[in-house]
């Protein structure tokens, strides 16, 4: 099963492609973890980031399992990974809990021929106000950040720019074509 993981700094359209996907491959998709859990606590420490990344696994797990045994084992789209989590952390924190790397180091040993990132830029998408997000002015150095993550971990990726319609029709042939 191949995990695709939409990626990048916020309001880039993870989100919004990673439901047309969904809609497109008639399967379900893993949420950000992170959006529901700080609906029930907007004020979150260092400590949170790791139950955030633990909640975002499980959810991906229990979705894998949920697809696989519908029958629609060859994708698994997820908004995000914990690989956001690991740079929040670096940028919020300026630092990373062992439990968060030590799950970045796992999930770069078993999944790394399985995984295709869709890294978002935020190139042509206006920032929209949102209560947890926080980074309307620095998206392009994000954005980098991001990028320079993916090569450093040499994980398979693929760079969406344009309109919404645009990356998503990219988006769908990077997949059919890498799955």
């Amino acid at each position: 099963m191949n995990r695709i993981i939409l990626t990048g700094p916020e309001c880039s359209g993870k989100t919004t492609i990673v439901m047309k996907l969904a809609k497109h491959f008639d399967v379900h998709y893993a949420e950000e973890y992170a959006v529901s859990y700080l609906k029930l606590k907007p004020k979150y420490e260092f400590t949170d980031l790791e139950a955030i990344a633990i909640g975002q696994h499980y959810s991906e797990c229990a979705l894998t399992l949920h697809e696989h045994f519908k029958g629609k084992d060859k994708i698994v789209l997820c908004d995000t990974d914990i690989l956001t989590v690991q740079i929040w952390s670096e940028v919020v924190f300026k630092k990373v809990s062992s439990e968060i790397k030590r799950m970045v180091k796992n999930m770069t040993r078993i999944n790394k021929d399985n995984n295709i990132y869709l890294l978002c830029s935020p190139e042509g998408i206006d920032w929209e106000f949102h209560p947890q997000r926080e980074n309307p002015n620095d998206r392009d150095k994000l954005f980098e950040r991001y990028e320079e993550l993916l090569k450093k971990l040499n994980f398979p990726y693929f760079v969406l720019r344009g309109d919404i319609e645009t990356r998503f029709n990219e988006a769908v042939k990077i997949i059919e074509k890498n799955v």
